[in-house]
């Protein structure tokens, strides 16, 4: 889950998001940033939905499985919508509040499981080592990251791309036939954080 999160969020979604045409909709920039306290009210409805169904494990792997699959759609976004910059933006914001909400939803049942299988008296410690070993990951990704998209943005990452590759240069995916751009290595990080999530 650490892994995850520092190639979907923070860094990488900002240049994203950029790249997408947020800049030309301020509005959207806003919403984007609030969409992940939207989303906290529906824990609520997970909370009610795993209370009601008595059923968390099942609850938090399929809203956790659609959740993180999402990503691979908002990774493959620019590929199909980068030419209408409006739906781009609308697109990009439904699918990332989609992917929220179902996140939120999971939360609940997992924190209820997490309480019958971790007993009370080792839950502090259990706990403070997964933290301390997900803000590790978090670290290192997001530096590598980072790292990354300051090479693509400065045209330090390129090596030869396939000839039927070079077809996608008129969308404006690639910065030249032989170098990745922002946007391409942003769809990247999405894909794999949703496969290896």
């Amino acid at each position: 889950g650490a892994g995850w999160m520092a190639l979907v969020s923070g860094g990488p979604m900002v240049r994203f998001a950029k790249a997408m045409g947020f800049e030309n909709y301020p509005f959207a920039w806003g919403l984007l940033s609030a969409v992940p306290f939207l989303a906290m009210f529906f824990q609520l409805a997970g909370s009610y939905w795993a209370e009601w169904t008595q059923r968390r494990k099942p609850i938090f792997f399929v809203a956790n499985l659609i959740h993180r699959s999402s990503w691979i759609l908002i990774g493959l976004m620019p590929y199909v919508l980068l030419s209408w910059p409006a739906a781009a933006v609308v697109s990009v914001l439904g699918m990332v509040l989609f992917q929220a909400i179902l996140a939120n939803m999971a939360s609940p049942a997992y924190i209820g499981w997490m309480a019958d299988v971790v007993p009370a008296r080792h839950r502090g410690r259990f706990f403070g080592v997964r933290i301390q070993l997900g803000q590790a990951v978090v670290c290192v990704l997001s530096l590598v990251a980072g790292w990354l998209l300051g090479g693509a943005q400065d045209h330090r990452l390129s090596f030869p791309l396939p000839t039927s590759w070079r077809l996608w240069s008129d969308w404006q995916l690639f910065s030249t036939p032989f170098g990745l751009t922002v946007l391409n290595l942003c769809s990247i990080f999405f894909c794999v954080a949703a496969v290896l999530g």
